[in-house]
């Protein structure tokens, strides 16, 4: 082969299209690591443009900006605008949880968490096209496995898949902070995360009807999960933990993005132990194997048996659930049973509007707590809200959803301009 010749099919090779990548998971099961191992691998090589991403990136920030300054004209109208806690993760059009909708097939949803204080806070629902999602280099959903595999625009995709102990992932959520209270705590009472998760942990750990709630979301995943399982890119958590370079080798060699040992080593030293998102700041926290043995009771294991978890546990190859001796618990399962054989839910915290923040978590589904929902005219919805002002909630719906609408149909024509 000829030096002209080489170059030239180096070039081809350097500057090929960027492979289509994929991933599902529940919360809390290594999700977020994933993402940042795959994006990391495709900021190593350089691919051909794509012009409709290009475009994406430069119109969507633009668009994010007219969505805030309406949810921003439409609260000065009605309330002090200085007490609308958003962050600046749910500010971005795409930013947030997003799934594909069920009745729309050129749609997805991406939920937005918004506080208002002294008030309550309320989860939004926007729709836009799901090409929109296409943003991200890597597209991401903690929702439906299964309908991923249906679309057909999402069949050259390469699909991965995390997945952890779910008696692990049952436990960090109840540690979890969503990037709404992490706002809160960073520019309003400026606490420390540590304790604030602390408190969050011990009330959610003795108020049981909570713990019931986690469950509902994480089974429906895995109902939809394990059936399809076999046709994703699996990546354990723990694995990852016991084994980083191995673990990065082989989702490099999955997403055709080889890497050495050597470098997978480097990619993990450069990620361990650190946030992997920008705007949730309070996202991370160190995740230790097995460490639901240090909080959960045998009562919270008893009502994961009741709500026939084990078998899917099993599936998972996590084993069977086993109890926990009594007399070997820690300090803060101590606490926790003394509340909890009492029947007393532990509920000392005195900022309502941080609790409030910290437990409308999406990750979240019981009929056991007065949330209300309200459904717009197509483009925004009220999922769960703990403000009960039907007018308010109502207007911000119609506000958010006249300015979207041409946001969707703008998106839509930069597709067929470019994408097509």
């Amino acid at each position: 082969m000829t030096p002209l010749i080489f170059l030239k099919h180096l070039a081809n090779y350097r500057f090929r299209e960027a492979p289509r990548l994929l991933v599902v998971g529940a919360p809390r099961s290594g999700f977020t690591l994933l993402i940042s191992i795959l994006t990391r691998l495709l900021e190593r090589r350089r691919f051909r443009p794509n012009p409709f991403q290009d475009a994406l990136h430069e119109y969507i920030p633009r668009a994010s900006d007219q969505i805030y300054t309406a949810l921003e004209d439409y609260f000065r109208k009605h309330i002090d605008p200085d007490r609308v806690v958003v962050s600046p993760e749910f500010r971005h059009l795409v930013g947030g949880p997003k799934w594909l909708r069920s009745d729309r097939q050129d749609m997805a949803s991406v939920r937005k968490y918004i506080g208002v204080k002294q008030w309550g806070d309320f989860l939004a629902i926007l729709s836009i096209p799901k090409v929109a999602m296409d943003y991200d280099r890597v597209i991401h959903s903690h929702s439906h496995p299964d309908r991923w595999l249906q679309e057909e625009y999402y069949a050259p995709h390469m699909k991965f898949a995390s997945i952890r102990n779910p008696l692990d992932m049952l436990n960090s959520a109840t540690f979890s902070l969503n990037a709404l209270t992490g706002d809160y705590i960073d520019y309003h009472i400026h606490a420390d995360s540590e304790d604030v998760r602390s408190m969050l942990g011990l009330y959610k750990l003795t108020d049981l009807n909570f713990i019931d709630g986690l469950i509902n979301p994480l089974k429906e995943y895995l109902d939809a999960f394990l059936p399809v399982m076999d046709q994703y890119h699996i990546m354990r958590w723990e694995d990852l933990i016991t084994r980083p370079a191995a673990t990065i080798g082989n989702i490099s060699e999955r997403a055709g993005l080889s890497i050495s040992e050597k470098q997978a080593e480097h990619m993990w030293d450069d990620m361990k132990f650190k946030n992997q998102t920008a705007a949730h700041r309070h996202n991370f926290r160190k995740g230790i194997i097995g460490d639901w043995k240090n909080h959960l009771l045998n009562e919270h294991l008893e009502i994961i048996k009741s709500r026939g978890m084990e078998p899917y546990i099993q599936a998972l190859d996590y084993g069977p659930i086993e109890y926990l001796n009594p007399g070997d618990y820690t300090p803060f399962q101590k606490r926790v049973a003394d509340y909890v054989k009492k029947g007393k839910i532990w509920d000392e915290i005195e900022d309502r509007d941080l609790f409030m923040f910290a437990f409308n978590k999406s990750n979240f589904r019981s009929d056991k707590y007065d949330f209300v929902s309200y459904t717009g005219n197509g483009l925004v919805d009220i999922e769960r809200s703990s403000i009960k002002d039907e007018a308010l909630l109502r207007g911000f719906m119609d506000a958010v959803e006249r300015c979207l609408e041409p946001i969707n149909a703008e998106i839509t024509q930069l597709y067929n301009r470019y994408a097509t």
